[in-house]
């Protein structure tokens, strides 16, 4: 996969990030990665699928977070990793977060 030609589908540019979209795309992640609700993922879970690695056709797709993860700049993954792992926490235990840590 080619990080740098990801792109975001439709015309809303906050969409890939927005958390209140990311209920159903954090529980096919948990699943295409194996992760039980009360795990969060890793930097090396995402590594392969970075590096082009994984065959999405086979797993399933998680694209949506790469391309999150490049609009946010390519930020530090372990930072975006511990804010997907902070979102999904919140969505799974249904708790209101002060801020949205995936804008």
């Amino acid at each position: 996969m080619n990080l740098t030609n990801l792109t975001e589908e439709g015309d809303d540019p906050g969409y890939a990030c927005r958390s209140t979209e990311k209920g159903s795309n954090i529980a096919s992640i948990r699943k295409i990665l194996k992760i039980r609700p009360s795990d969060g993922i890793t930097v090396q879970m995402l590594k392969p699928y970075i590096l082009d690695q994984v065959d999405d056709g086979d797993t399933g797709d998680i694209t949506w977070l790469l391309v999150c993860w490049v609009q946010k700049g390519f930020v530090s993954l372990k930072s975006f990793v511990a804010e997907f792992n902070e979102l999904a926490d919140t969505i799974t235990t249904g708790e209101d977060s002060i801020s949205d840590p995936m804008t």
